[in-house]
């Protein structure tokens, strides 16, 4: 399935692009709770000064996962996506993407990529990653309704 995302965004990635704007994601990701999951970004190599992640949980503000800056220094994973040891990143020319592994549920959100020129960012259109199998939620529920059940 990565492959087949990866050959489209070659496909439709365009590197004259006139304008510093264009930052490609791919839409929606689902997995199953537990397995890890690769956030294909990709944008012009020769226009952006530094690429980054942010992850947006509903209700909430969004949370800077990683940046590297033109691929003069190593990426940094921010906070506690450094401290989880789970999230990922892999700088290329023209690509930056991001993998989180094992992931739980509370990695469900909206992941975007940016990159910035002359200090204007531009983001990307975002990938929702949508998490199957709460086997802790259904183990819970299944509980409580035992012991309700119970006399």
């Amino acid at each position: 399935m990565n492959v087949i995302l990866f050959i489209v965004c070659v496909l439709f990635y365009k590197p004259s692009m006139q304008y510093s704007g264009s930052i490609l994601q791919i839409g929606d990701v689902t997995v199953e709770v537990g397995d890890d999951v690769t956030f294909h970004c990709f944008h012009p190599k020769d226009q952006m000064n530094r690429v980054m992640w942010f992850k947006q949980t509903l209700g909430e503000k969004p949370a800077f996962v990683a940046s590297s800056y033109h691929w003069s220094q190593d990426s940094v994973l921010h906070d506690e996506f450094e401290k989880t040891k789970r999230f990922k990143v892999n700088p290329g020319l023209g690509s930056f993407n991001l993998t989180i592994e094992r992931t739980v549920q509370s990695d469900s959100a909206t992941y975007y990529c940016a990159g910035s020129f002359s200090n204007i960012v531009y983001f990307g259109a975002g990938t929702n990653l949508v998490l199957r199998g709460e086997r802790l939620t259904f183990g819970l529920t299944l509980s409580v309704i035992n012991h309700i059940l119970q006399p």
